[in-house]
């Protein structure tokens, strides 16, 4: 199989990375196995190699593969079928440490999404995605240190969720109520809070995210505390009241 066979594959549409519509850079292309003979046979369909080919993004630079498996239409003659590529959907715009991971997979995994609906143009969907991750990250929170009250805040609604499980929290309370105040608007017909948008709501989720991580931190600090063996502190000298925090 020469070069000039791979012109009439098609080419992808777009780059996985960055979503960059675009026409890329074709690097290489090269059938695999490497042989000819696998296509002398054309029916034989089992025998005929995938086809891999390189290309380079022309806005983000990054190199992404596509694969093409040969196959025959009723005619017999040979079909070219693109592998689709998954889109890497840990490519968000917030940082997000591991203890939200653990926290709340949920949250990641719909958030980032809705920021690839968003990244694709879909305005009218993706703040409806950011909405439903803000209410998963809060409630999971809520469950993590209130697991006795697992049922109850599944079926609480997000607002009565914020309003009793973060009253201790002012700051992170704030953060995640005007959060799912703007998100409550991605899915009604009328908007309550006309002058805020999406961009608003993905700040307030990211602060809330911050407010939520340094919670956790300080718990698992506090924890470490109040260990007897903790800065070699002996096993009576240390109480709650002795604590700094």
């Amino acid at each position: 199989m020469n070069e000039s066979e791979f012109e009439d594959l098609p080419i992808p549409e777009k780059c996985p990375y960055c979503l960059e519509r675009q026409i890329p850079k074709e690097c290489f292309s090269k059938p695999y196995p490497d042989s000819a003979e696998n296509l002398i046979n054309i029916y034989d369909v089992d025998d005929l190699p995938d086809i891999f080919r390189v290309f380079q993004c022309l806005k983000c630079n990054k190199f992404f593969m596509q694969v093409y498996t040969i196959g025959t239409n009723n005619e017999g003659y040979l079909s070219y079928i693109p592998t689709e590529y998954e889109l890497a959907l840990d490519n968000i715009d917030i940082e997000i440490n591991q203890s939200i991971k653990d926290l709340s997979p949920d949250f990641v995994e719909i958030y980032s999404e809705a920021y690839q609906a968003e990244r694709y143009g879909l305005k009218r969907i993706c703040g409806v995605g950011y909405r439903k991750a803000i209410e998963f990250l809060i409630k999971d929170y809520a469950i993590d240190n209130n697991p006795i009250d697992t049922p109850k805040i599944s079926e609480m609604a997000l607002g009565a969720v914020i309003n009793e499980y973060l009253s201790d929290i002012p700051k992170l309370k704030n953060m995640a109520k005007v959060a799912a105040w703007i998100g409550n608007d991605e899915t009604h017909y009328l908007k309550q809070h006309p002058s805020k948008d999406i961009s608003d709501m993905k700040q307030f989720t990211k602060v809330t995210v911050m407010f939520i991580e340094a919670e956790i931190s300080a718990q698992e600090t506090l924890v470490e505390a109040k260990n007897p063996t903790f800065a070699g502190i002996k096993e009576d000298a240390v109480s709650d009241n002795d604590l700094p925090f």
